[in-house]
Order: structure tokens, then sequence, then C-alpha cells
């Protein structure tokens, strides 16, 4: 007979859901269905031959697992029977909890049923220590779960894994799986090959600690036609050497120079020079100091022009360690300074930033924003401090007189309108504005409206009365305009018989009303 297929999950084992039908030769007959047995998986099939075996498999999705001693498989007899089978599942927990911290001991390892009350217990994994008063266990529970466990383990400590000479660790904690990581102050290398040490299962560092060294410094570079203090075959970081030349030469570069933190010196090796600046010649002009030389390093000469002549360039120089003098030397010019300014005018960014001009040199103008020229603004210099007189001259930009406003005025009347100049509307009494109250002159001369209209004020006919009538009678009605009402024969008025056309556009009152009159009686209607 062939044995059950079985493979394993974590440490239990499970049997496949299979029906093993073997055949035997010669015997008739067959059973029927395998008897049904509680929270299995069901079987398929209505008919097996005689001498086939059925496995069982309990319902674990339900939370159902095989009794150990209990066999799991029925056969089919000779008599076409099933031969009989014990109660196979019972309830039980899942296997116990995966825990970080803790793992199973061996002995419920290979368990592959948890029953109602059993109580597993744990140990701590390796990198962690127990926590007194805690229990390492979980009790499977009468509604097939797990109890919570405490936390008893936690991770083992190594301790302070210890300070090094000339450099600082850096850490999170000294705890099992940590890394401390060590760096070495500045001015200072790592000789170890390993710049950590790991906190290990056991509670111990990895490695050892590792070692810092004083950077080194090799000595400079020898100075030629000159030497340094003190010499050594080297250097530690930050010890300094200084450097001298021979009589009669310039040390050019740092005079004293140290081992840095990388091991190489702060600045190169200087030179020596012979530093000589010529006699500064400049025509034109005399000196204020520096008279005579030898013009060694950083000595000084300060210059001034003869009388009307411009100084273009700076009036002192300092012979530098290159034998140069610097800045350049100045010349004394027979030119013009600063140009002055032109009424209504800016000189034109080409020339607004120099100080001195040539002789015959030519500048341009450009007219204000709201004044114009009729041609180029120009200015020569002719020389001695002297500029000549602008070529042309900006003028204001004008606008169109406004001339005469029917029914009106405006304010202010000037004989020209420039840039920018705004003048107010007003009309007359009996007269009403149609447009804008004011304008300005722009940049174009052209206003920034059509001027306004004063148009007469004028009213719509008065109204009629009954029994009565008004005179004149026209179709237009001017300001001040008035009319008088009189009654038909037989009626008398009552009310003021005049109205007037107001500054409004309407009638100065309501209209008097006729009352009839009939045998010395007034006829109230």
């Amino acid at each position: 007979m062939v044995p059950p297929f079985s493979y394993s999950i974590g440490s239990h084992s499970l049997l496949l859901f299979l029906v093993f039908c073997m055949p035997i030769t010669g015997t008739q007959g067959e059973c029927g269905p395998p008897p049904k047995m509680n929270h299995t998986e069901p079987i398929t099939g209505d008919s097996f031959p005689i001498g086939h075996t059925v496995v069982y498999s309990c319902d674990r999705t339900s939370g159902y697992y095989e009794i150990p001693e209990n066999s799991k498989t029925i056969t089919c007899l000779d008599d076409s029977t099933w031969s009989q089978i014990s109660e196979l599942c019972i309830r039980a927990c899942e296997p116990p909890p995966r825990l970080q911290y803790g793992e199973l001991q061996q002995i419920y390892v290979l368990m592959n049923i948890f029953r109602s009350g059993l109580k597993v217990s744990y140990k701590c994994r390796p990198g962690y220590t127990r926590v007194p008063g805690t229990s390492s266990s979980v009790t499977c529970m009468d509604d097939f779960t797990w109890s919570t466990p405490a936390e008893f383990c936690k991770l083992r400590s190594c301790g302070n894994p210890g300070d090094i000479d000339n450099g600082e660790l850096e850490a999170t904690d000294f705890l099992f799986g940590s890394r401390v990581t060590y760096r070495c102050n500045e001015g200072y290398r790592m000789i170890s090959r390993r710049n950590y040490r790991d906190c290990e299962a056991d509670g111990s560092w990895s490695n050892i600690a590792p070692q810092c060294e004083a950077q080194i410094c090799t000595p400079p570079e020898q100075l030629i036609n000159g030497s340094f203090n003190p010499y050594k075959d080297e250097y530690r970081y930050q010890e300094a050497v200084t450097f001298s030349c021979n009589k009669g030469l310039t040390l050019f570069g740092e005079s004293s120079i140290f081992c840095s933190a990388n091991g190489t010196w702060s600045s190169p090796t200087p030179t020596c020079k012979v530093v000589s600046c010529q006699d500064p010649l400049v025509p034109s002009s005399i000196r204020l100091s520096g008279f005579v030389g030898p013009y060694t390093l950083n000595s000084a000469v300060r210059f001034e022009c003869v009388e009307n002549l411009l100084m273009n360039g700076s009036d002192s120089v300092v012979c530098n360690i290159h034998s140069q003098w610097e800045p350049p030397l100045p010349e004394c010019l027979n030119g013009c300074s600063s140009p002055p300014d032109v009424k209504s005018g800016s000189l034109k960014p080409d020339y607004a930033a120099q100080n001195i001009f040539r002789k015959d040199a030519t500048i341009e103008y450009s007219c204000l924003p709201g004044f114009t020229a009729e041609s180029g603004i120009t200015r020569t210099c002719m020389g001695q401090r002297s500029w000549s007189d602008p070529s042309s001259s900006c003028s204001a930009i004008t606008c169109p007189n406004i001339g005469v406003i029917a029914g009106g005025s405006y304010m202010p009347q000037k004989d020209k309108y420039e840039y920018q100049d705004t003048v107010t509307f007003t009309c007359n009494h009996g007269f009403k504005r149609s447009g804008v109250e004011s304008a300005q002159c722009t940049i174009n001369g052209v206003w920034t409206s059509n001027f306004p209209e004063c148009r007469a004020i004028t009213c719509t006919s008065p109204p009629n009365i009954t029994d009565g009538s008004y005179v004149p009678q026209k179709h237009t009605y001017e300001y001040h305009n008035t009319v008088e009402y009189a009654c038909n024969p037989g009626h008398i008025l009552f009310g003021e018989k005049t109205v007037q056309c107001v500054n409004d556009g309407t009638w100065s009152r309501n209209p008097p009303k006729c009352k009839g009159v009939y045998h010395n009686y007034l006829l109230f209607v």
C-alpha cells in the first residue's frame, strides 16, 4: 500500500487530501461513499473498489487538527464495508506566535497540535536577555487563541565601547545590533583598519577601539636665496615654520606657514625677489612725496598736475612685489572734468560714468521726458577745463490752444500749455457740461481727451391745466424762461400764475388750478 504523502510547513507536517486507490487483482465488489467524519474535509466519490484506502484531513480553516495517536485512514474491506475509524479531529490553537525577541523551546518545536490549556515556553533569542519577573510562556486558551505574552526579553547591552584619544564616537545606543562609529579630531588621522565597533550577541564589542594619530607634514621646499626656521625631519599638525630672505631681497608670499589638518602646508613656499621700481615719471606733474629712489617694495609716490591740467588716474602709486607701480602711473591731460548740466536735459549713459574728457572730445545729451530738441544736443571739450556751449536746447512739449468754450470757460488760461499742464472746465449758469471735467497735456503734444460742450439748459412744455391755458406756447423753453397761466371765463385761478424753467431742466413749481363759479358760488369739484 502506498503511504500518505506529507510535507512540512515550519515545524508541522500537513497531510494532503489524497485518496489512494490500489486495485486488487481478481477481487470483485466495491464500497459506497466513506462515512462522514466530523470536522474533516469532504471526500468526493460514490464508489470505491475493494482494497482502496481513503485518507481523512481535518478542516484547519475552522481550527481543527488531527489527533496524533488516532488513525487517519479507512479501507474498503472484502465484504464491501469500510474499516472502523476513531474520532479524528479536535479543536486546537494555531502554532504559537512568532516573537522577535524569543524562540520556542525545542520540546514544542516538533509538536503539531496545541490543545486548550496547553502552556508553551520560550527562550530569549541570541542578543537578548531575560527581563526579571516576567513570564516566558503563553497558553492556548478556551477560545483557542494564545494569551498575550509580556515582553520577557530585552536587547542585550554591550556597555560603553570606550572613548579614544584625539577622536570621538557617534552612536544611537549600545544595544545588540548597534554600531558605533569613530572619527578623528581635526588634524588627526585614523591609523586603524576599521573605524567602527559592533555590539554582538554575547554583549561584547567587535574589534578594538581605533586609534588617531596627529597629521604629519614633510619639510617644506627649500627657499632659494633664503631659509626657514625651525628645520625638522617632520612636523606635526599646526606646527609652523618662518621664512626669511637673504639681505637685499624681498619675501614674496606668506612669511609663516603651518602644517594643516590634511597633512599639507597651509600655503606654498614663498620666493625671494629683488624689488626695484623705475623712477615714476609723469609729464606735466609735480611730486608731493617720494621725491628720490631707490624705490623698493611698498615705496609710495604722490603726484599733482600743473595748473589747469587734469589727472587721469590715481594721484598715489605704490611699488609692488613685481617691481611695478600700482595702480599704473597717472597722466596729466589738457582736458575737461565732468560736463555741466543742460537745462531740461541729461547726459547720455555712454558718457555719464566718465570723470575726465580729453580735449576735442564731444559728448551728447538727451532731453528729459516732456521736452524735445530740434536737433541733437552736444558739447565739446575746448581744453583747459572749458566746455563749449550746448549745440541746441530742450524745449517743453506743448499742446494746441483750447480756444473758446461756448457757454462756459476753463482754468487756468495761458498763452501756452506744456506737458502735464491740466485745465478744468466749467459751464455758465443756464448751461450744462457734456464731456470731461478736465484735460491734461500729454508727452505727445495732444490733450488727453476732447473738450466738453456747454449746452443750454431746456425744459419740456409745462403741464396743461383743466379749464385754463398758458402763454407763450413754444416747442422749447430755455433756462429762466417763464410761462403764465390763465383760467377760462367762469373760473378763478388758485395758486401762482407763473412758473419758470430752472437749472436742472424742470419747472420751478407745480402749475395753478382753475375753479368754476356758479351764481357767485364756487364749485368744488
